[in-house]
């Protein structure tokens, strides 16, 4: 049975699973730092914070079904996905280290911020996609493209709470023990640059790890670029009322997980009034906050679990700052890889 439809060997799916680093330290920084940097310690309008953050959310919510259709479409010796995850991690290490030690900051440039972040979310979905989208490449064996997801939720989620508990407890801490680290603007260049590393070496190394493995499969032809089309399919998912109640849940659970993680920086340090060795503790209450069922076992036939439908199994992890949310694949059309069995 070759790894098409049967297991795949650990090491491919710990190299898999560490591509999603990434995302759990933009989700981390974005989420938790990101508002009290640019709000309390460089002095940026918060209205205008949060409208940098919602348009760029909204731009690469845009542009991420004509990334899914360009590595769909990509054509190399390398294969379709490979390509992005060697080309877009540094680029997107640069927009990530710019994003917290930019000359521009200290001008307020509200347009200079609006593009970095911009930058940052679509090249980290310039990685994301392409590196998800190779679940359904690496295997055809639904409990293994489940256990793969896995392994991307615990890195992902590893990354996130790696990032976070660094910067409470190192990078953000004050050497006055009369002023609080999160205040200090000295730490967040540090912070930056932590998290670019962090960015570059797990997406490359995901993909060095899984390079001789997807370059022995056989080749796949690359599916052809549909502009009018991707644009029609996506015109024809918005007339579908299930699709837009679903996408409009969706909005309303990202704003209020998003507000509420950004606002516990401030209840912490003007509410509860905490110091930098309390605020150190925060995120050791997070892995109980994330834990994950398991999804293999739910929904196999002839078993007990068989009872449990497995989308219901596999949606009960809740989320957090430290639990990025897998994004979805590219799988808006019949040419995409995720879109085929």
């Amino acid at each position: 049975m070759t790894s098409a439809t049967g297991r795949l060997p650990l090491p491919i799916k710990l190299s898999h699973g560490l591509g999603s680093v990434a995302l759990g330290v933009k989700e981390a920084g974005l989420t938790t730092f990101f508002m009290i940097y640019y709000n309390q310690v460089l002095g940026f309008d918060p209205r205008v914070v949060s409208l940098v953050l919602i348009g760029a959310m909204f731009v690469d919510a845009l542009v991420d079904p004509l990334i899914g259709r360009l590595s769909d479409a990509t054509r190399s010796r390398f294969g379709r996905r490979l390509p992005w995850l060697y080309i877009a991690p540094l680029p997107m290490a640069i927009a990530w280290t710019l994003l917290w030690i930019s000359p521009d900051i200290l001008d307020h440039s509200v347009v200079g911020l609006a593009l970095n972040v911009i930058a940052v979310r679509l090249l980290v979905s310039a990685c994301e996609i392409p590196s998800i989208s190779l679940v359904a490449e690496l295997t055809r064996d639904y409990d293994e493209r489940t256990t793969l997801m896995r392994f991307r939720f615990l890195f992902g989620w590893i990354g996130g709470l790696a990032t976070t508990a660094l910067a409470y407890g190192y990078f953000l801490r004050s050497p006055d023990p009369d002023s609080n680290g999160l205040l200090d603007p000295a730490g967040y260049g540090a912070f930056g640059l932590f998290g670019a590393a962090m960015i570059l070496i797990s997406t490359i190394g995901s993909a060095l790890g899984q390079h001789r493995h997807i370059v022995a499969q056989p080749g796949r032809a690359a599916a052809p670029q549909h502009g009018a089309s991707m644009l029609g399919d996506i015109a024809l998912a918005f007339r579908n009322p299930a699709f837009v109640a679903l996408a409009s849940g969706a909005l309303f659970v990202i704003a209020s997980y998003a507000t509420s993680i950004a606002a516990t920086n401030y209840l912490m340090l003007y509410v509860w009034r905490l110091t930098d060795s309390q605020l150190s503790w925060y995120p050791a209450g997070s892995p109980s906050r994330c834990s994950v069922p398991s999804c293999s076992s739910a929904g196999r036939t002839g078993g007990s679990a068989s009872a449990i439908p497995r989308s219901r199994a596999c949606s009960r992890a809740p989320r957090s700052a430290f639990c990025p949310t897998p994004r979805a694949t590219s799988a808006g059309g019949p040419n995409s890889a995720a879109g085929r069995r």
